[in-house]
C-alpha cells in the first residue's frame, strides 16, 4: 500500500511536471538541421525541462498550413521560425505567442517587423543573409563578370529582391544583368547570352541538370545556398555558420521564456560568412581559384 502511494506521488510529480514544462514548436521551411540543432542546445542549456515539437516543410506550402493548424492546437509557449515562408506565414497567423526567426530576407522591407531595435510585435531573431554585394565581391577575385544571370520567378518575394538587388549593383560592377525565363529555351539562352554567372538565390528550386547544363558553357554558379554547391555541383556559395545562427536565436528565445518581452529584443544580423567552392566544378568550367580565396575557405569539395 505504502509503495502504491509513492508511485502514486511520484507519477503526480512527473505528470504535472510535464503539464508546466514549456512548450516550443520548432517550424522549418526546408529541413530540421544545424539551425534546430544549435537553438535547441541553446535553450536546453539554460532550462532542462523542455518540450519540443519539430516540423519540417520540405519546401511544401500545404505541409506548412497544416503544421500550423497543428501548432494553435498545440498552445505552445514559443515559435522558432527558419525560412521567409514560415516566418510570413506564421506573423499572420500568431499575433501574441512569442516567434523567434531565422531568415534570408530583411525582414524589415519585408513588412515583417518595425525595425531591427524593435519589431513592435511579437518577432524578433537573426536575420542569415549574405550581402549579394559580398558575394559579388568574392566571385570577382575569381572572374572579371560583365553578365550574370537570374532565374525568373516573379511569386517568389526573394527572386524579387535578389533582381532588385543585382540591378542595383549593375554600375558599381559594370555588368549586366540577364532575366532567364521559363518558356526560353535555356540553352540557347546560355549560349546566345554568354552569361559569365548564373546566381542561384537562397529559396529557388534549381535541377542538377541545369547546373550541369550551366557548367557545360563554362559559367560560373554562384548559390546563395550551400547545398547546392555540395550535392548539385555549383561552383561556390557564402553561407552562414548555421549553428552558430541556430545558437544566437536560442539565446534570443531564453529571454523571452525568462519573461523578456519579444519586441525589446534586437534583431541581429551576421557579419561573418563561410565559403564552400567545389574544386570538381572549378576543373570542369576551367577556372583557377585563387590561393587568397582558398585560404579562407571553409569547405572544400573534391
Amino acid at each position: 500500500m505504502k509503495n502504491l502511494v509513492y508511485k502514486t506521488i511520484l507519477l503526480f510529480f512527473i505528470l504535472n511536471g510535464l503539464l508546466l514544462a514549456e512548450k516550443v514548436a520548432l517550424i522549418n521551411w526546408n529541413r530540421d538541421g544545424l539551425f534546430e540543432n544549435g537553438f535547441r542546445n541553446e535553450i536546453l542549456d539554460n532550462f532542462k525541462n523542455i518540450r519540443f515539437y519539430s516540423f519540417s516543410c520540405n519546401k511544401d506550402e500545404f505541409l506548412l498550413r497544416e503544421y500550423i493548424k497543428f501548432v494553435k492546437k498545440l498552445d505552445v509557449d514559443l515559435i522558432y521560425a527558419v525560412g521567409f515562408p514560415v516566418v510570413k506565414t506564421i506573423s499572420e497567423n500568431f499575433f501574441y505567442t512569442p516567434v523567434v526567426f531565422v531568415m534570408h530576407h530583411d525582414p524589415v522591407e519585408a513588412g515583417i517587423v518595425a525595425s531591427y531595435k524593435s519589431s513592435e510585435n511579437n518577432l524578433t531573431g537573426v536575420v542569415a543573409k549574405i550581402p549579394i554585394l559580398q558575394q559579388l565581391k568574392t566571385v570577382k577575385k575569381i572572374v572579371d563578370f560583365r553578365k550574370v544571370g537570374i532565374i525568373e520567378n516573379k511569386g517568389d518575394f526573394e527572386y524579387r529582391l535578389s533582381l532588385k538587388e543585382l540591378t542595383r549593383l549593375e554600375k558599381f560592377f559594370n555588368f549586366k544583368t540577364v532575366v532567364l525565363r521559363d518558356n526560353e529555351n535555356t540553352e540557347n539562352i546560355f549560349q546566345s547570352e554568354r552569361l559569365d554567372i548564373l546566381y542561384i538565390f537562397k529559396s529557388q528550386k534549381i535541377n542538377k541538370s541545369l547546373i550541369d547544363l550551366a557548367n557545360s558553357f563554362g559559367i560560373l554558379t554562384l548559390a546563395a545556398d550551400s547545398d547546392v554547391v555540395k550535392n548539385k555541383g555549383a561552383l561556390i556559395s557564402l553561407v552562414v555558420d548555421e549553428y552558430r545562427v541556430g545558437r544566437l536565436a536560442g539565446k534570443k528565445a531564453v529571454e523571452i521564456l525568462n519573461g523578456k518581452r519579444t519586441s525589446k529584443i534586437p534583431i541581429t544580423t551576421i557579419e561573418h560568412f563561410m565559403l564552400v567552392i567545389n574544386m570538381k566544378t572549378a576543373k570542369k568550367i576551367n577556372v583557377d581559384i585563387p590561393l587568397s580565396l582558398l585560404i579562407m575557405t571553409d569547405k572544400i569539395i573534391k
